[in-house]
């Protein structure tokens, strides 16, 4: 909040985060540690198009230029440069949000979750 950014608002905490995801235009997860980060999945669910750093567990829910665009954890200048495309190429965000959903449905809906367990507890 002290870098007196102009086109950066903190929010804090938001219980209804269905509406707040619906007002963004790209999500940006800028993680230097993350297991499988909760809120990177309601953004896939929200089929919102992001910039994630390479940390934790995040290769393994999205991929580069399919779900979203990775850049290196701690790199500014990569995470500036991603968001410049994604700001120039509509068709890109449009892509990146619907693959992220289409991923999310696949592999991380709690219908999706339910049965991986289940083949889990049965086998």
């Amino acid at each position: 909040e002290n870098c007196g950014l102009p086109n950066v608002r903190y929010v804090g905490y938001q219980a209804d985060n269905a509406s707040y995801l619906a007002a963004l235009d790209v999500y940006l997860q800028a993680s230097y540690f993350e297991g499988l980060s909760l809120s990177l999945l309601e953004s896939m669910r929200a089929a919102l198009p992001s910039i994630s750093t390479r940390a934790g567990a995040t290769e393994l829910a999205i991929r580069d230029r399919r779900e979203s665009l990775l850049v290196d954890a701690g790199n500014v200048d990569a995470i500036v440069k991603a968001a410049a495309v994604l700001r120039a190429d509509d068709p890109m965000r449009s892509a990146l949000g619907a693959a992220a959903r289409e991923r999310f449905d696949e592999s991380f809906s709690i219908e999706r979750q339910h049965i991986a367990f289940m083949e889990l507890y049965t086998a």
